[in-house]
């Protein structure tokens, strides 16, 4: 125990000249002793479990923990606590997996919980751990987590429409029409399963229909040229009438009386076709089997149309100034057209 009163009795006699070199050495040492052990401190050094307590006069953290032979490893911190305490934080590694990304941290301990909200992770209700929160941290370890969601959101789609043909035998054949053909637009509700911001799965939850379509009708004409023919034949190529009804080509025409019969008179013709309007009765040294023709009255109150010479007349000899004999559907037909002049075009 070092005797304070002595000390000072001593430096009092130094003063006074009253002792020896030897004793003034001696007398300084322990002085400066007195000194330095009024300035040493205490620190505790904690390391995990392990607490140790040092006297020293420094406040550097890399001096105190030299002078008591204790290291720090690449990621270990070691800092001083409100009390003064020097703490070391011995800390490993912890891979963190969130989606696509990956951050290796270093830690000195802790729960899986307290790791994610330290990186400001809110752990949501369908959200996915590999570990549970209280789950304590390892170095090594790694801990994915995945965020899901399920979201609501609604899309405006296009309803297609239907489409329709109509025949139709009151426009012309050649011409078309089209009528509606409106889209139509519904409004739609997903319930989409969202992990890590992407869209993984989806199903409707609800459907309405905001907009009805409209059918698109297109009409075909199949009202031919020769609607308004006696003629139940058509011709391989329409024929190109000018403004008097009259073919535009022909070979030769051929005007004269012509009379009518009908099925009444049978349907069996010289050439062996079966009869019906068009098929006609010719004199075939005049107008030969075969032959394509375009027939009109004079006045053009009836267009018998394409007809085809197909049948021998009895006309040739017992009415020698009728060019031809036509043939209707009906006797009643045949006696209402009776006898009339009439132009007959050869086509070919």
């Amino acid at each position: 125990m070092i005797n304070f009163n002595k000390s000072i009795n001593a430096f009092k006699a130094i003063v006074s000249n009253k002792i020896t070199h030897v004793s003034l050495l001696l007398v300084l040492t322990t002085v400066l002793s007195v000194v330095m052990f009024t300035s040493l401190k205490t620190v505790k050094i904690y390391d995990g479990d392990s607490v140790m307590t040092v006297k020293t006069s420094s406040s550097d953290v890399d001096t105190i923990l030299s002078n008591a032979n204790i290291s720090l490893g690449d990621y270990d911190e070691a800092e001083y606590d409100k009390d003064g305490n020097l703490v070391i934080s011995r800390n490993f590694p912890v891979n963190v997996v969130v989606g696509e990304q990956e951050e290796t941290i270093y830690i000195s301990g802790g729960t899986v919980g307290e790791l994610l909200e330290d990186k400001g992770i809110d752990v949501g209700e369908y959200d996915t751990i590999n570990y549970s929160l209280d789950h304590k941290l390892s170095s090594g370890m790694t801990i994915e987590f995945t965020e899901v969601e399920y979201v609501y959101t609604k899309k405006t789609e296009a309803i297609p429409f239907d489409t329709k043909i109509v025949y139709s035998k009151d426009m012309k054949k050649g011409t078309t029409k089209v009528v509606g053909g409106t889209k139509g637009e519904k409004q739609i509700t997903y319930l989409q399963k969202v992990v890590n911001g992407e869209v993984v799965e989806q199903k409707v939850v609800k459907e309405s229909v905001t907009k009805a379509p409209v059918q698109k009708t297109t009409y075909i004409g199949t009202k031919a040229a020769n609607s308004n023919w006696v003629s139940l034949l058509n011709p391989e190529k329409e024929i190109e009438l000018d403004s008097n009804g009259r073919p535009t080509k022909y070979k030769k025409l051929i005007t004269g009386i012509a009379s009518a019969y009908s099925p009444n008179d049978g349907r069996a013709s010289a050439t062996g076709v079966v009869l019906k309007a068009g098929y006609i009765a010719v004199n075939p040294n005049m107008i030969p089997y075969g032959s394509k023709l375009y027939i009109k009255t004079a006045n053009g109150s009836i267009i018998y149309g394409y007809a085809i010479a197909a049948d021998t007349g009895g006309f040739v000899h017992m009415y020698p100034d009728r060019v031809v004999d036509l043939f209707f559907e009906s006797e009643a037909e045949a006696e209402k057209f009776g006898l009339r002049n009439v132009e007959i075009f050869i086509l070919e």
